[in-house]
């Protein structure tokens, strides 16, 4: 078979063998806050910031970081994605945080966060119970996922599918726990807010680094992929980590047909 015509029945069944996961539509915006709010999934959601925020270069994976020093409800970001899960079904998102030693031990703080009141789709610490606990928002209920350590960059994710009474993963760490929703259908439509709780209590104190929105609900497997590999396992999807030798083997089998060919139109 013709070089040529061999790369494009390999790229056809790249196609056909990639998961759904794999899917750039479903990432709706990716922030790797380098001195900006800029969205680098491609899709154009930048960001708007409000109030002072900063920016530092001791992200974690050697990335950057937005940084809010927790003093005014009037430094934080907003991202024109919409988490209001009426209007959404399914839907992920997650950042990697960092509380520093000397945050406050009171209230709670809220990371991302689509909530008007009734406690809508949340990422925040949770300081109720003592000490620091990452929680997540899911309904009338919060739920907890352990301690969390102060002055680490800790990755922190949830999933929600099926809608008002639906299902969630809720990962911080390596550690999951699952559950059932019961949304009462609100929220604050079509903006998210990153680096606080738009309805009560106080702006994030610490660092918030590649928050990512997807519109669809990621399994467990796909959470704990980003988990352990990092930023670069979000761009430009997600794959199964048993699909990472098929891709991985593909992408260097195209490379080295493309060589080839390039030598063979060369030697003409």
């Amino acid at each position: 078979m013709h070089g040529s015509k061999l790369l494009k029945v390999l790229l056809m069944t790249v196609g056909c063998l990639l998961p759904a996961g794999m899917a750039k539509a479903d990432l709706l915006g990716f922030y790797t806050f380098n001195g900006n709010v800029n969205d680098t999934s491609g899709n154009g959601n930048n960001g708007t910031i409000n109030g002072s925020v900063s920016f530092t270069d001791s992200g974690p994976f050697g990335g950057s970081a937005l940084t809010l020093d927790g003093t005014s409800k009037a430094n934080y970001v907003t991202v024109p994605i919409n988490t209001a899960i009426e209007l959404t079904a399914n839907e992920t998102f997650g950042a990697w945080l960092l509380v520093p030693t000397s945050a406050p031990t009171s209230s709670i703080r809220g990371a991302i966060s689509s909530d008007d009141g009734d406690f809508d789709p949340t990422l925040d610490v949770d300081t109720r119970n003592g000490g620091f606990q990452y929680s997540a928002f899911v309904g009338g209920n919060v739920v907890g996922n352990g301690t969390a350590n102060t002055g680490v960059w800790t990755f922190v994710a949830v999933s929600y599918s099926g809608g008002a009474n639906g299902h969630y993963i809720f990962q911080v760490g390596s550690n999951q726990i699952t559950g059932t929703t019961n949304f009462d259908g609100g929220g604050v439509e079509n903006i998210t807010y990153i680096g606080i709780n738009p309805n009560f209590d106080f702006e994030f104190q610490g660092g918030i680094a590649d928050a990512f929105f997807y519109n669809t609900a990621l399994s467990a497997s796909q959470l704990a992929n980003i988990g352990s590999t990092g930023p670069s396992a979000i761009l430009p999807g997600v794959p199964e980590p048993s699909m990472s030798w098929l891709l991985g083997g593909t992408l260097l089998l195209l490379i080295a047909i493309r060589r080839k060919i390039t030598r063979q139109a060369q030697s003409l």
